[in-house]
């Protein structure tokens, strides 16, 4: 019975180990400036665990629950998985598996991963800190939430065609019919309600009144006109019940909004240069 508890125990122990290998990446070292203490809790042939180390491990690692229910044996398994983890570590270091072309490129995508993770961190909480929703924002997003619109969404190839749609008022059937070569899309007209389409097309749509056209929207290589046909009023709950819930709403697509404008704008300043031609010819495996 002594056997089995112990093969448990360690394939308790290696899972722990692969689990923080996967969301530590493979360095062990945590310790840098301002570390709170250096004092060494572990040995583990050349390698010293801190109690800095030891405390960053269990951020990842352990569960409030683990912490409240038993501290010490908490503190115990983590201290065995971590021995576990360095030894195996150390030993694939003896191999030269470090150096190896394969686990070299790996790192580089866990690296390229946490600086992602970190700019993006980093940005959102410049860019957020100023966003706020003011109360006729709300109230006025719960009004287009009960709109129902029946609406046309033509797309065209090119500007001039779009602004002469969008102009041609009572004429609007014939006048589409004589440009047919500049459309790329003309569905038949469709229900909408907020949250169907795309933001950009989106918010003239829900500007529009019925029998109005929009002004042409760029979308993607074309260019939309919008004409609304005609609206419904829907049911969707009291303001005062889902106003928070709206907020909310406005508040993230805000935040989307402002991470995106970033993002652009930095493509924007960028030196890009792309051969297409090279890139046409790429063949990617599995790739029909």
């Amino acid at each position: 019975m002594k056997t089995n508890i112990k093969t448990k125990c360690f394939f308790t122990i290696l899972v722990v180990v692969l689990s923080g290998i996967i969301f530590c990446g493979c360095g062990c070292d945590f310790t840098g400036p301002g570390s709170e203490d250096e004092s060494v809790v572990a040995r583990i042939n050349d390698y010293d665990l801190t109690v800095s180390d030891f405390k960053n491990e269990a951020a990842f690692t352990l569960s409030q629950k683990d912490i409240l229910s038993n501290p010490l044996e908490a503190k115990e398994r983590l201290l065995e998985s971590l021995i576990t983890k360095n030894i195996l570590l150390q030993e694939a270091q003896k191999q030269n598996f470090d150096k190896d072309r394969e686990f070299m490129k790996e790192i580089e995508s866990y690296w390229k991963q946490a600086l992602l993770k970190l700019i993006l961190k980093y940005k959102s909480n410049e860019l957020f800190r100023d966003i706020c929703v003011e109360d006729a924002e709300v109230l006025y997003e719960y009004k287009r939430m009960r709109r129902k619109i029946l609406a046309g969404i033509i797309i065209l190839n090119d500007k001039s065609s779009a602004d002469r749609l969008s102009k041609s008022g009572d004429n609007f059937e014939e006048v589409k019919n004589s440009m047919e070569k500049n459309i790329v899309s003309d569905e038949p007209s469709g229900w909408w309600i907020l949250g169907d389409l795309p933001q950009s097309l989106e918010d003239p749509l829900f500007s529009l009144v019925a029998g109005k056209l929009s002004a042409p929207v760029k979308y993607g290589d074309g260019w939309a006109v919008i004409r609304a046909v005609k609206e419904e009023y829907r049911e969707i709950g009291p303001f005062e019940k889902i106003s928070m819930e709206v907020k909310e709403n406005i508040l993230n697509r805000k935040k989307e909004r402002a991470l995106e404008d970033w993002i652009f704008g930095l493509r924007k300043e960028a030196l890009i240069k792309v051969d297409r031609k090279l890139l046409k010819e790429i063949k990617i495996e599995g790739a029909k």
